[in-house]
């Protein structure tokens, strides 16, 4: 029988996966970073998934053709 994978394996085979600029933020300004981690945070929270989902099937007209919220500033 397998060893179970412990969260440090899992992690790591995940980031095998990914593009390292998809997860890295060695080289952002530690005055961003929080950005970053709540960007990732929303990326992967089923929760925050599902109603962004139910937003842009409800009222397509607040985002644009990236998907990305109107009035929204990538730039913060």
């Amino acid at each position: 029988m397998a060893k179970p994978e412990n969260e440090l394996e899992k992690r790591k085979r995940i980031g095998d996966l990914l593009d390292r600029a998809e997860w890295d933020f060695s080289r952002c300004p530690a005055d961003r970073l929080g950005f970053c981690f709540t960007y990732e945070y929303g990326r992967a929270c089923p929760e925050i998934i599902k109603r962004y989902h139910h937003a842009k099937k409800h009222d397509p007209s607040q985002f644009d053709k990236y998907g990305q919220c109107k009035g929204v500033s990538p730039n913060y």
